[in-house]
């Protein structure tokens, strides 16, 4: 597999996106756990929740995808 060139970028690309992932993942832990400096209420803190760790998930997929690509 060459690693130059678009290749490169596609693979420096998909770290960027599964680290973002990991992020979002454990800033939905933190609302959840009500220790995040966002506010939720304790009512939306669930929906909070799962949308960072959704949108962590999917980041993580599409990182993977693109680590993965062999362009």
């Amino acid at each position: 597999m060459n690693d130059s060139g678009p290749n490169l970028g596609v693979r420096g690309v998909g770290i960027l996106l599964v680290i973002a992932g990991l992020f979002l993942i454990s800033t939905g832990y933190r609302i959840r756990k009500g220790t995040s400096r966002l506010s939720f209420s304790p009512a939306t803190a669930i929906y909070g929740f799962g949308a960072f760790a959704a949108a962590g998930a999917a980041a993580i997929a599409l990182g993977a995808f693109l680590l993965g690509a062999g362009f």
